[in-house]
């Protein structure tokens, strides 16, 4: 350096167990300048003391640090102590670092293993990092435990969702056999409604509706008027047939149209007696579809409130599943009545005698097990015959 001065500090062992300090100085500058003793190292002495050696240390690792002449032969002059003295101090930097961040993490182990748990945990996958730390014959132990438990959470929940849907589909029952009987107690009250409405010839609706017979009977022919002798053909007893409704009322008309509309082949097979061996005196065919509809209101028990025999019953039972089944039980009655006619070889003054058995045969299909339609009844198929 320009002062030409260089004082180092040399630690000796004391022979005698103490210590002594011997100052080497060169040149014969002659300013008078304090020897290194305990004043040197004050708070502000040994901060510019480490300063210097990091600044050295920087110089000689970093080959862009900028340097200069002086420093390159301080550097030459001062290099092998001056590495002892930062590399020591280096090193006890690093153990006091190491010592500190031991005590820090075996010191709050817990607390950071906590707050690591809850930051890292994901839900369903906690006992996955408990299992580590487990020997292989707990861990077995440990996951058939977990298994048990997770089938018997799964048993328990479809039995609980089986119930769910017990209960849930016995409600729906109850509701929907709530529904049906109101509804068929609708349907009933409207039956009975129509069965106290009497055929009358004066209104528009039920004249219209005896010119839709004749055009079902008749197609090709037209109808003379309301009261005229060609009604007779159809077997109505006189020229006017509203003279002919009186038990069963404008039902009966009904019930006849009905026959006409939903099954022409039977209406026109029966109307003209197409088979069959038949007597020189037949029953006549409107006159005996208005019995079969009086018949069918007796046996049925519709003029009650509620209908009580078993055929009534079970009557009931169908409405609530086909609103026109008083149409269709019609049918099929007409159907057996011919049937009937054919197998007694009957004439016209045997004619309430097969309407007897008629009723009789249709009350014992009625109470067949199997019967929950008016197609259910094994009549029905007459209706289907070419």
């Amino acid at each position: 350096m320009s002062s030409g001065i260089l004082r180092r500090r040399v630690h000796h062992e004391d022979v005698g167990g103490g210590k002594y300090e011997r100052v080497l100085s060169n040149g014969s500058d002659g300013v008078s300048e304090p020897l290194l003793g305990a004043d040197y190292y004050d708070q502000r002495s040994r901060q510019a003391y480490y300063t210097y050696g990091f600044i050295r240390l920087a110089a000689r690792w970093c080959p862009c640090w900028p340097r200069t002449s002086d420093e390159d032969d301080d550097d030459v002059r001062g290099r092998s102590k001056a590495d002892q003295v930062w590399s020591n101090i280096f090193s006890r930097l690093l153990v006091q670092w190491a010592q500190w961040f031991t005590n820090v993490v075996v010191g709050s182990g817990a607390l950071l293993g906590t707050v690591f748990f809850r930051v890292l945990r994901r839900p369903g996958h906690g006992e996955r990092t408990m299992i580590a730390d487990l020997s292989p014959l707990q861990a077995r132990a440990w996951r058939k435990q977990k298994w048990g438990q997770c089938l018997n959470n799964r048993v328990e929940k479809k039995t609980q969702s089986l119930k769910a849907e017990k209960i849930k589909s016995s409600k729906d029952k109850k509701t929907q056999s709530s529904k049906a009987h109101m509804e068929m107690e609708r349907r009933l009250q409207q039956l009975q409604d129509k069965l106290h409405v009497p055929f009358d010839g004066a209104l528009p609706e039920h004249q219209e509706a005896l010119k839709s017979l004749w055009r079902a009977a008749f197609a090709n022919r037209e109808l003379p008027g309301l009261v005229c002798e060609e009604w007779k053909e159809m077997g109505w007893q006189g020229n006017d047939p509203s003279t002919d409704f009186r038990g069963g009322g404008y039902v009966s008309l009904e019930n006849l149209l009905f026959l006409a509309h939903k099954f022409p082949r039977s209406f026109q097979r029966l109307l003209h007696k197409k088979e069959g061996k038949r007597a020189t005196w037949e029953y006549p065919f409107a006159v005996a579809g208005l019995n079969i509809t009086f018949m069918l209101i007796q046996m049925l028990d519709l003029r009650a409130a509620v209908p009580s025999t078993p055929a009534g019953v079970t009557f009931c039972k169908i409405l609530a599943e086909d609103e026109a089944a008083f149409d269709m039980l019609y049918c099929v009655a007409f159907e057996m009545m011919d049937a009937q006619w054919l197998a007694m070889h009957a004439s016209y003054m045997e004619f309430n005698a097969v309407l007897r058995a008629t009723r009789t045969q249709l009350e014992r299909e009625l109470m067949l097990e199997d019967v929950n339609r008016v197609e259910d009844l094994p009549a029905y198929s007459l209706l289907l015959a070419d």
